[in-house]
Parts: C-alpha cells; structure tokens; sequence
C-alpha cells in the first residue's frame, strides 16, 4: 500500500541505454538521482560505523526537525504523519528501529 500516489515505470537494461544515448538530459538526471542514493547510503554507514548511539539519536532528530518541524515559541515541534493504524509514517527509517535506537540510548546515558 503506497502512502501517496505513485507511477511505476518498468524499462529493459537495453531499452534504457539507448533512450539514455538520445536523451542526454534524462541521461544526467538518472546519473544525479543514483549519486544521491549513493551519497545517503555512504552517509548511513559512516554513521553506523563512527558515530555512537547518542550521536546518530540527535542527528536523526535534526533530520527530523529538519522535514517535519514546525517552528512554536517553545523550540521546534516535530509533527509527523501517522497512518490509519496509528503508525509513524516517514519514508527512511522504521519507528520500531527507532524505538530500539531511544532505548539502548537512554540506558546507556543512565549508566
């Protein structure tokens, strides 16, 4: 069940190869939109393998803030959607993994 709508295109390997030739446009589109999918998967294992728990809380949090917050005079309220199940609902991280990530935070800063 997709959260918005979405159009799904399919294409052959060979297909594309050749519409990439004549269209340089779509070509360097296609070349810039895989570059940041490289450069977020970079930047998710850097920080799983340098950054402690407590760092990658707050810079999820920031993230957050960043894409769902709303300015009030108290800080920064991060407002997020949430399905018909009640479900937080944001398209890169799983709110169970996040759960977990805020647990084995706050036991290891009351240690």
């Amino acid at each position: 069940m997709a959260i918005d709508d979405v159009v799904l295109f399919s294409i052959r390997a060979a297909n594309l190869v050749v519409l990439m030739a004549r269209q340089p446009l779509l070509a360097l589109n296609i070349v810039r939109y895989l570059q940041k999918q490289r450069d977020e998967a970079d930047s998710t294992i850097e920080e799983i393998a340098y950054l402690t728990v407590g760092e990658r809380l707050v810079r999820l949090m920031r993230r957050l803030a960043d894409k769902h917050g709303i300015a009030e005079e108290s800080g920064i309220r991060i407002d997020l959607p949430v399905d018909a199940r009640g479900h937080c609902v944001v398209d890169w991280f799983d709110p169970v993994t996040l759960l977990e990530e805020v647990a084995s935070w706050l036991q290891a800063y009351r240690r």
